[in-house]
């Protein structure tokens, strides 16, 4: 009885400590996209601003995303 209530007992630690390296996970991937978006929004009010000034090509550099452009066309 006693070693089925200690293998019940780690069966759910082992599962506990998945689920809060699964949460750090999130949480970690969570702040790296909060960031990204943040720099995508600026990004794109930099692209506004500087059609509303009416300046022509090219475009702003996208300073802190170049590897999301990578292999993209600049012409």
């Amino acid at each position: 009885m006693i070693a089925v209530v200690v293998a019940a007992l780690g069966g759910f630690g082992a599962i506990g400590a998945a689920m809060i390296a699964m949460m750090v996970y999130l949480m970690r991937r969570v702040a790296q996209l909060d960031e990204r978006n943040a720099l995508l929004w600026a990004y794109c009010r930099k692209l506004i601003d500087h059609i509303w000034r009416g300046a022509g090509p090219p475009p702003p550099a996208p300073d802190d995303l170049a590897d999301l452009f990578e292999g993209a066309s600049t012409a």
